[in-house]
């Protein structure tokens, strides 16, 4: 599994792919929208259900199997927490830096004016994968191009988790309490692992 140390930090390069737990127990592929927001199992699913966009952007999954005891990260690995993202922070040196994790592959993120494009030059290689979401009145599938987030383990309530967002909209990483850094437990979000200490 390719990684890159950010100062005290050893992060996973790309988002999840893995559909089984690290007991081997299958993370079952749902692609129904009702049996998607209903469900209060673990789930996982492609963008738009399309294996085509796995390559770059992984997995979606929702929160049940990233709170899952079997464990979605592999041996040597974690889910992040919450405090795991604030530390990235400041090792970055500021919330506004998130540009240095942003791929800077062309035509992935989406461009606005008077926003720094992607760099990558601290390795962490974000797409803009979008979610899954499960609101009423949009589209079961959103952002991708202009969004990215990351699941942690720490609850915000019983049906909500942080995350950490990058945005195509402004330079920062933003995590809990700020700006779109939650998402309901099944909604589809990405993941990334960092190392055990």
């Amino acid at each position: 599994m390719d990684t890159i140390i950010i100062g005290n930090q050893e992060w996973t390069t790309v988002n999840s792919n893995l559909k089984t737990f690290r007991n081997g127990d299958l993370i079952p592929e749902v692609k129904d929208f009702e049996e998607w927001r209903n469900t209060k199992s673990p789930a996982c699913c492609y963008y738009n259900n399309d294996i085509i966009n796995s390559e770059l952007s992984g997995l979606l999954y929702n929160g049940h199997a990233i709170l899952d005891s079997r464990n979605l990260a592999p041996e040597g690995f974690r889910i992040p927490t919450n405090d795991d993202f604030v530390q990235l922070i400041e090792n970055m040196g500021s919330e506004d830096y998130g540009f240095k994790l942003k791929t800077k592959i062309k035509g992935h993120w989406k461009n606005m004016k008077g926003v720094k494009k992607g760099t990558n030059e601290l390795g962490f290689n974000a797409f803009p994968s979008g979610m899954r979401t499960t609101l009423w009145g949009k589209a079961p599938f959103v952002n991708q191009n202009e969004y990215t987030r990351f699941w942690t383990v720490t609850k915000k309530e019983d049906l909500i988790l942080f995350c950490a967002q990058l945005g195509y909209g402004d330079d920062r990483l933003y995590v809990a309490a700020k700006f779109h850094s939650e998402a309901r437990i099944n909604d589809g979000c990405s993941l990334r692992f960092i190392k055990e200490n």
